[in-house]
């Protein structure tokens, strides 16, 4: 991709940010474009982790050890959170979303409307998800890239 500026074509005094794509393809990008898509992309977790709660539930009913798998202290229940952990929740809903073709829109509601769509979700999910326990303060505070 090749970013640059240019006068826009809709309104003359105003310069746009444009991207060039390898195609030849030339795209605007815009501040509201942005944040539409973040908009999508936030339901569409929302959606996909609301899809998987009954294997986290399922977790929590077969896994006792309440231990922090960070820090090793034993904590009260309500204290620990379910954690994807190698591949994190964000790599598999990536995964996922690029294996089945669609754009974040589309996905969300195929969730939304197609059984079948939601069960390869969960599917998908089950497979890929290896969950663990953290206590609170270590899931809030631990980095996001896996290496934990």
């Amino acid at each position: 991709r090749s970013p640059f500026i240019q006068m826009s074509q809709k309104f003359r005094t105003t310069k746009c940010f444009w991207v060039k794509y390898e195609t030849g393809e030339i795209d605007d990008v815009s501040i509201d474009k942005c944040i539409d898509g973040y908009k999508v992309l936030h339901e569409l977790t929302a959606q996909m982790r609301d899809l998987i709660h009954p294997q986290i539930i399922a977790y929590k009913n077969s896994h006792h050890d309440y231990i922090c798998q960070i820090c090793r202290i034993e904590t009260d229940p309500g204290n620990l959170h379910v954690d994807h952990w190698k591949p994190q929740f964000v790599h598999i809903r990536n995964n996922f979303t690029t294996e089945t073709g669609l754009t974040y829109e589309e996905l969300l509601n195929e969730l939304k409307e197609n059984e079948e769509m939601k069960t390869r979700w969960m599917d998908y999910h089950q497979s890929k998800a290896a969950l663990r326990y953290l206590c609170k303060s270590c899931n809030l505070h631990r980095k996001r890239n896996g290496s934990d």
